[in-house]
């Protein structure tokens, strides 16, 4: 199954990730301008139906509300929002706003453990679907201020699904946050296409057909009879994907959990490092491995982060160790001199020519 990253960025605000599948898309992060960054690019936003929220910092987070009300409007009848301890309070403040009656939110949180900032990070699945396996850990500083968020679920409006939260039987949602945690994730990718055993998958009932090949691109099918096959049961030879990891470091003080979580990810049998890559697989799994991370290799690791953070000698060395090649840095902030939408910079240009004192060519200035 085919895929890549995209990076989205205004160059005023936290960049946004889009992970491209053949038929499904995966966001991370909302930045303000989102929806109209998708019409620049071309890009269908109505295909992303899951949303990654990497922190509540609102250079990342302010687009949330429009995304949601636009693939509502689309007939999408049911988005998936993940994030930090607090995301179902924050989106319950919002239900006023985002009434959509059709629409349904599943919002999934990533808590941290209770000595995530002291000791190794556990990875915890926060989200499964039948393309990717996402796990998530918060990444914290070593003093954490924390604030208490409190929001009552709504039965009016959109229906909102709770996983991994706690609301009490009033529907009050309570929540202590801290105020600079941000979640770090880890996606497995689908495994690589195989060789189809066509005998075995006709012995299972499986029709001569378009079902072959979706056994074939790694999908599940269910028979006329009712059988649910998947490709496990027939498809010899398949290749194992690999893991995406999204790191985000807002400031030098997160660098340590950051760390930490790469550490995390070798402990649960990836082959992160350029190293560990490169030699056999062990035949032996490491105390603590998780089964779906298994015998994995890293094959991209997205660092969000200022750019006084990736300038710093312990991301350069975190950088080194995975390669180069499987090192994507997104600076987060005011990055761009020039304008992105190329729509509002060709009227800027005819408006400087009408009245130029009045309408300066910014991109002269780099503002």
């Amino acid at each position: 199954m085919r895929s890549y990253v995209q990076v989205l960025s205004t160059g005023t605000s936290d960049p946004a990730l889009l992970l491209f599948f053949d038929r499904r898309r995966y966001l991370f992060n909302a930045p303000e301008g989102l929806q109209r960054l998708f019409s620049e690019l071309k890009a269908k936003i109505t295909k992303c139906h899951t949303v990654f929220l990497t922190s509540f910092a609102p250079t990342g987070l302010c687009g949330l509300p429009g995304a949601v009300l636009a693939l509502a409007d689309s007939s999408v009848e049911r988005v998936d929002v993940v994030g930090p301890g607090g995301t179902l309070a924050l989106l319950s403040s919002a239900q006023s706003f985002l009434y959509r009656d059709r629409l349904t939110l599943g919002v999934h949180e990533v808590h941290p453990s209770i000595s995530d900032h002291q000791a190794d990070i556990a990875l915890e699945m926060v989200f499964h679907d039948d393309v990717i396996t996402a796990y998530g850990a918060t990444l914290q500083t070593a003093v954490a201020e924390t604030v208490q968020l409190h929001a009552r679920m709504s039965h009016k409006g959109m229906r909102m699904e709770a996983h991994g939260c706690s609301v009490d039987d009033s529907g009050m949602h309570a929540v202590p946050i801290a105020r600079e945690t941000a979640v770090a994730y880890a996606i497995v990718l689908p495994d690589g296409e195989g060789t189809l055993n066509i005998q075995r998958a006709r012995e299972l009932g499986v029709p001569t057909g378009p079902m072959l090949g979706q056994l074939k691109r790694g999908d599940t099918v269910t028979t006329p009879d009712g059988r649910i096959v998947t490709p496990a049961e027939c498809v010899e030879g398949a290749s194992p994907g690999g893991v995406l990891a999204v790191l985000p470091i807002p400031s030098k003080r997160h660098i340590a959990s950051a760390q930490r979580f790469l550490h995390a990810l070798g402990s649960s049998g990836v082959r992160v490092t350029l190293a560990a890559a490169e030699a056999d697989p062990p035949h032996k799994r490491p105390r603590g491995e998780i089964s779906a991370l298994a015998r994995r290799s890293l094959v991209l690791c997205c660092i969000i982060a200022p750019a006084c953070v990736l300038a710093d000698v312990r991301v350069q060395e975190i950088a080194e160790s995975i390669g180069r090649d499987r090192i994507m840095l997104c600076p987060s902030g005011m990055t761009s001199p020039s304008r992105v939408f190329r729509s509002a910079e060709r009227v800027q240009a005819m408006l400087h020519q009408l009245c130029p004192p009045c309408f300066p060519a910014t991109w002269e200035h780099g503002r």
